[in-house]
């Protein structure tokens, strides 16, 4: 059952037919959903959705082989797929890693999860040739490694990434990614790169009680963990685009709430809104938006709030369009003694 406000939701079926209901009870309106759908064969190789989506940004002549736990791309087709079903978690290696890799490679590493999976990928090792290590800052006509997303029905290039500065952790924003290994020049020496991959539905957040009614939502009680800590998706990798998470922190009758931003880093200018194409962070101190503080967005120096009721909710969103670290803070669950009225004492007539 799906409800409430989610995005980048995948369902596969089991068999050749799939019901899908619409089912409205509310009194007020919505704005409704839109869906893609494609078929794909039962057996073999499942077809990839990347695969169709990008035919004007790389070369679909060669063949996707099935890998194993660790990939090495060292065959002329070095295009290789990886599936949620088949591993969850394992390696990539660019061709002939920890040796140099060859000339005038190019390789796709295509990831294809299921339903709320997200793809992570972490850099272990990353070292590749590049023609003038000291002045050259870009990485045009370089040996390097782009992520793709897939937004919309079309691939997105992340990032580019080259040199020997081993990048930032990535997450995509829905269960596909591509990375794609380029290579111009002769490695000389260079070993290449190594990655793990991952399929997650945590979002990378690692602290507090994962709710499963929400797409990312993460709860903190103050009578088990009075105090702690939280952070964005992926932190400190950059948070992945076109997401939306929420953490709820529920107190006890005598306890108020204090929550210190050590680092913020999140894309956007104030006031933080759609007009400005901005991600940020937004506080409440109901469930729904009865009760909302001022936005918060960009690079802040570390802030403090403190609140005296016993729920608060934080909420982070991220568009489609760029990207940051994002935030990481502390908690805590102070307690507070409860004020009592002292009445006067009653006088009895002599």
């Amino acid at each position: 059952v799906l409800c409430n406000e989610m995005s980048n939701v995948e369902v596969l079926s089991t068999s050749n037919q799939i019901y899908m209901e619409f089912s409205s009870s509310s009194e007020w309106p919505g704005h409704g959903f839109m869906a893609t759908y494609y078929y794909q064969p039962v057996s073999g190789k499942i077809v990839s959705y990347l695969e169709k989506s990008s035919t004007n940004i790389i070369d679909h002549s060669t063949k996707l082989s099935d890998p194993g736990p660790a990939v090495s791309a060292t065959r002329s087709s070095c295009d290789v797929k990886i599936v949620s079903d088949s591993s969850k978690t394992g390696q990539i290696l660019s061709p002939g890693f920890p040796v140099s890799y060859p000339p005038k490679s190019r390789c796709r590493y295509e990831f294809q999860g299921s339903g709320k999976e997200r793809i992570k990928i972490t850099f272990t090792h990353f070292n590749l040739y590049a023609t003038n290590r000291k002045k050259k800052k870009s990485c045009d006509r370089e040996d390097s490694v782009v992520p793709y997303i897939v937004t919309e029905g079309r691939l997105e290039k992340l990032d580019t990434f080259c040199g020997t500065t081993i990048p930032k952790k990535i997450m995509s924003n829905g269960p596909r990614l591509m990375l794609e290994f380029t290579s111009f020049n002769n490695s000389r020496g260079s070993a290449g790169f190594k990655a793990e991959y991952s399929f997650v539905k945590d979002f990378g957040v690692t602290t507090g009680k994962q709710l499963a009614e929400y797409p990312c939502a993460f709860r903190y009680t103050g009578d088990e963990i009075p105090y702690g800590h939280f952070h964005s998706p992926n932190f400190p990798g950059l948070y992945p685009r076109d997401t939306e998470c929420h953490y709820f922190f529920h107190g006890t009758r005598t306890q108020k709430l204090k929550i210190y931003f050590t680092y913020f880093d999140i894309e956007g200018i104030h006031p933080c809104d759609s007009i400005t194409a901005s991600d940020y962070v937004e506080f409440f101190n109901f469930m729904e938006h009865d009760k909302m503080f001022t936005r918060h967005c960009g690079q802040l120096e570390s802030f403090e709030i403190e609140f005296e009721r016993r729920f608060f909710r934080v909420t982070f969103r991220s568009n489609d369009r760029l990207d940051g670290t994002g935030f990481n803070a502390t908690y805590h669950f102070i307690n507070h003694p409860i004020a009592r009225k002292t009445l006067p004492a009653s006088s009895s007539s002599s």
